[in-house]
């Protein structure tokens, strides 16, 4: 089982650049799940009204490919900066 946590804040531009580094852990664990995460947070933020110029994103969960189990929390906020 691998999961994952983190918070990114700042311009669109800036999260959106940083999202493909996220990491499950362990590090060493199966990390085959962080980029439809990013995919799915990046459709998400490519979705908000053009007046927030900045995003704060809190994300968290874990998967299981054996189980097929999947949980995860996803708060995406708009800001204007």
């Amino acid at each position: 089982m691998a999961g994952f946590k983190f918070r990114l804040d700042g311009l669109r531009a800036t999260v959106l650049a940083a999202l493909p580094a996220q990491q499950a852990s362990p590090a060493n664990g199966d990390q085959s799940f962080m980029k439809p995460v990013a995919d799915f947070i990046t459709a998400e933020i490519g979705k908000m009204d053009g007046k927030f110029n900045g995003v704060m994103v809190l994300a968290n969960g874990e998967f299981d490919k054996q189980t097929g189990r999947t949980v995860a929390t996803i708060q995406i906020y708009g800001k204007k900066l």
